[in-house]
């Protein structure tokens, strides 16, 4: 080959990509692209197009050039279009503001070879499983999303590939199963008040979840909402005066979530909410009950805020030495087996009960009320100056102290 021919090849223009075509200019049905043999149902709705059937077509199925190629742009997914898709590699909708139930999600397949979508930055609304079962999905962009407002239940519900940062920033209710089984690194709800159950739940796969930004009037979250995110460092704000409601195990097994968390409202802290985290405190000052394990195995718990009259087996179990509990009841509680076991046996809790908040209450769940001289003998004896009784049944390990303060502190030293 000489340089001439060479050249003349060089200079040769790329073919041309396909372009979109539609059956009817006024009212189209079909809409079709040579490139990837694509024909896909359509019907006209609101001025656009919406897909309500996957006819044939294999590959990247991209339509940033439909409404240049037709007049006709596509704003919507109808349901099951492309649910457990096995041709469409990545789908290119940057016109694409609602998508329907199922759009490319499946509850009976996990078949769908989708790793890549791109829908427009003003997307409205995400039906329920709209992308279910997407095991192979990995981007999804935007992941900033102001404009989505509501969407259905598992939507991304065991995409264990998917990954990014995500901003939620208009949705006020976060549905059940969201981002299950997944791999994002972030999420931000700022204006969601409520917060579904299994939300950010993983098992099988490592969560990548390290930050979590609330609404500052959040007012619930669901059951196992962040189950086992064992990455989740920080939640924000860390004071919610509005919440009311939080589900079992919402952050079990958050092995590294650290700091101090104020629910001043909430009324209930539930089974196995913060076992394994590493709280420092938590103000849970209107809470009238604290289920089992509720921070059981929290280490590094050193003060809590409540006014519960009934405490869990394990709700406080293996606390760090040195956490106290401020309580505003004004009946003395019931305490279930290990519920009040700080780690070690050197140092007793210490329940400091203000004077006139149910002293004989406490008296009676005391095992005894005058110290014996193996009490007096102990490195942590408080004296007898203000000491009302020793528990020490149930396997539950304190000193009760009558103290000065409006509350409780429980001390575990």
């Amino acid at each position: 080959m000489n340089f001439k021919t060479t050249m003349m090849i060089l200079a040769a223009p790329l073919a041309a990509s396909a372009a979109w075509t539609v059956n009817n200019a006024t009212t189209p049905t079909s809409l079709t692209n040579a490139d990837g043999g694509w024909n896909l149902t359509v019907k006209k709705e609101n001025n656009a197009l919406t897909i309500t059937k996957y006819v044939a077509g294999s590959g990247d199925l991209d339509l940033t050039s439909c409404e240049t190629d037709t007049g006709w742009k596509v704003a919507r997914v109808g349901t099951d279009v492309f649910g457990g898709n096995t041709s469409v590699k990545s789908f290119l909708g940057p016109d694409v503001t609602y998508l329907d139930a199922r759009a490319f999600g499946s509850l009976t397949k996990d078949t769908s070879v989708l790793t890549n979508i791109v829908l427009s930055p003003s997307l409205s609304y995400m039906g329920g499983a709209a992308f279910h079962a997407c095991k192979q999905l990995k981007t999804f962009s935007p992941t900033t999303l102001p404009n989505l407002t509501s969407a259905g239940d598992n939507v991304f519900y065991n995409c264990i590939a998917l990954t990014g940062d995500f901003k939620l920033t208009a949705m006020r209710s976060v549905p059940t199963g969201f981002f299950f089984q997944t791999k994002i690194t972030s999420l931000e709800m700022p204006s969601a008040t409520s917060i579904g159950s299994t939300v950010c739940y993983t098992t099988t796969v490592a969560s990548a979840l390290t930050n979590v930004v609330f609404s500052p009037t959040l007012a619930s979250i669901g059951a196992k909402a962040f189950y086992c995110c064992k990455k989740l460092k920080t939640v924000f704000p860390t004071t919610l005066p509005s919440l009311t409601s939080a589900g079992e195990y919402a952050f079990y097994n958050c092995i590294a979530l650290t700091g101090n968390l104020a629910m001043p409202r909430l009324a209930t802290l539930q089974k196995a909410s913060f076992s394994y985290a590493r709280l420092t405190s938590l103000d849970i000052r209107s809470a009238t009950s604290i289920g089992a394990s509720a921070c059981s195995e929290n280490s590094t718990l050193t003060n809590v805020i409540t006014s519960a009259t009934s405490f869990g087996e394990k709700a406080f179990y293996n606390c760090k030495s040195g956490a106290q509990f401020w309580w505003y009841g004004r009946t003395a509680p019931t305490l279930g087996k290990n519920a009040i076991d700080p780690s070690g046996t050197d140092k007793k809790a210490r329940i400091f009960v203000h004077n006139a908040r149910d002293r004989e209450g406490w008296e009676a769940i005391c095992s005894r009320t005058t110290p014996t001289a193996a009490d007096k003998a102990r490195a942590d004896f408080p004296g007898t100056k203000r000491l009302i009784g020793v528990i020490a049944s149930n396997n539950n390990d304190a000193w009760v102290l009558r103290e000065g303060e409006p509350g409780t502190v429980v001390s575990l030293r």
